[in-house]
C-alpha cells in the first residue's frame, strides 16, 4: 500500500505516526514525545527514505526498536539521577548541622552530576561531604578547605603523581597549570572543590582495591582517621540502604 504514496512527507509523516504510536507501546507512560524526539524519527524516516528502504518493513521495525531503546535508556538514567538527587537532598536535611544557607538543590545537582561523571558513587561523596563540613562550602578548618576539606599537600600530589589520578583531572590542570593556582581556587570555588575532592577520594579508592573503609581512612589522614573511617562507612550503609529501598519500589512498577 506504501508504493502507492507518491509523495514523500505523506510517506515521512505517515511513518513518523507509526513509529511514535509503536513507540507509546514499549516505553512507560511518563515518556513524553518532545520535539527533539520528533525530529530524530523525522531524521531516522528520511534516511530509509534515501536508501530506498520505506517499503521495507523489517527495517522499519528495526528502527522503531532502536528508538524505543534509546528513549527508554534515557528516560531510565533521567530517573536514577533524579532518584539520586532526591537521596543526596534526604542526607542535607537529616543532617543537624547543616549549612543553613547552602543552596541545597545547586549542591546535591553537583554531587551527583560530578559523581556520576567520575565515576563515584554520590551516596560515598555526599556522606564524606557532610562528615568533612556539613555541606558549608568555604569553610577553612587548619589545614583542609571549603566541601572536601582539601589539604594543599592533597593538591600537590595531584601535579607531582597525575598519571594515578582521574583523566577528569587533565582538564582542571589545564585551567590551573601549578597546584598552588588550584589550591587558591578551591578555597572560592566550592563546585571545583568538590569535582577535585571527588578525583581524590576516586584516587584513594583505586589504591584500596575498592575498600571504602580503607579509603576513607586514606583520605582523611588525621590521627582520628579510623573514627573518621568508621563514622563516614556507617553513614552510607544507611542511605545505601535508604536508595536500594528506592530502587525496589520503583521496580515493582516497571
Amino acid at each position: 500500500m506504501l508504493k502507492k504514496l507518491p509523495v514523500k512527507n505523506v510517506i515521512r509523516n505517515g511513518l513518523l505516526t507509526m513509529q511514535l504510536v509503536g513507540a507509546a507501546v514499549v516505553a512507560p507512560l511518563s515518556v513524553r514525545y518532545t520535539e527533539p524526539a520528533e525530529r530524530l524519527v523525522v531524521q531516522i524516516s528520511d534516511k530509509l527514505i534515501a536508501e530506498k528502504q520505506i517499503y521495507d518493513t523489517a527495517a522499519i521495525q528495526k528502527q522503531i526498536a532502536e528508538l524505543n531503546r534509546v528513549m527508554m535508556l534515557k528516560t531510565s538514567k533521567i530517573m536514577r539521577l533524579k532518584r539520586q538527587g532526591a537521596l543526596i537532598l534526604q542526607i542535607m536535611n537529616e543532617d543537624k548541622n547543616c549549612c543553613p544557607s547552602v543552596n541545597k538543590e545547586k549542591l546535591a545537582a553537583n554531587i551527583v552530576k560530578w559523581s556520576n561523571e567520575y565515576g563515584a558513587d554520590p551516596v560515598h561523596i555526599a556522606c564524606i561531604v557532610k562528615q568533612e563540613s556539613h555541606f558549608t562550602e568555604n569553610i577553612n578548618k587548619s589545614s583542609g578547605k571549603g566541601l572536601m576539606q582539601l589539604t594543599r599537600i592533597a593538591v600537590k600530589d595531584m601535579y607531582v603523581r597525575p598519571d594515578l589520578y582521574h583523566t577528569g583531572l587533565k582538564e582542571i590542570k589545564e585551567k590551573y597549570p601549578t597546584y598552588k593556582d588550584l589550591f587558591a581556587a578551591i578555597q572560592t570555588d566550592p563546585e571545583l572543590n568538590l569535582r577535585v575532592g571527588i578525583i581524590s577520594f576516586i584516587q584513594r579508592l583505586k589504591n584500596t582495591n575498592g575498600n571504602v573503609k580503607l579509603a576513607l581512612s586514606n583520605y582523611n589522614g588525621s590521627s582520628r582517621k579510623e573514627s573518621y573511617a568508621r563514622e563516614v562507612f556507617n553513614n552510607i550503609q544507611k542511605y545505601s540502604a535508604v536508595y536500594d529501598k528506592m530502587q525496589h519500589n520503583i521496580k515493582q512498577y516497571i
